[in-house]
């Protein structure tokens, strides 16, 4: 049988295979809450950590021979043209 999603039953993992298919939409329902919650969370940790490392550069003096320095100093020369 082929369930609604498109998907084989038997290619669904093992504890949805064995709900019903009701059951299985709020499964599903469920775990896509979950992860949107989570992927919101994440943005808002990562807009936080990449404003963190832009200070701490801010911050930090530039090293005339940083490896690092030089690639982005580069990059921002060729972005600009």
């Amino acid at each position: 049988m082929i369930w609604r999603s498109g998907f084989k039953e038997e290619d669904l993992p093992d504890n949805l295979r064995a709900m019903k298919p009701e059951q299985r939409v709020d499964e599903v329902n469920k775990q896509m809450k979950q992860r949107k919650e989570l992927n919101d969370k994440l943005g808002t940790l990562v807009t936080k950590r990449d404003k963190y490392v832009a200070d701490a550069r801010a911050k930090a003096p530039p090293k005339a021979s940083s490896f690092d320095r030089v690639v982005e100093d580069t990059l921002k020369a060729q972005i600009k043209r």
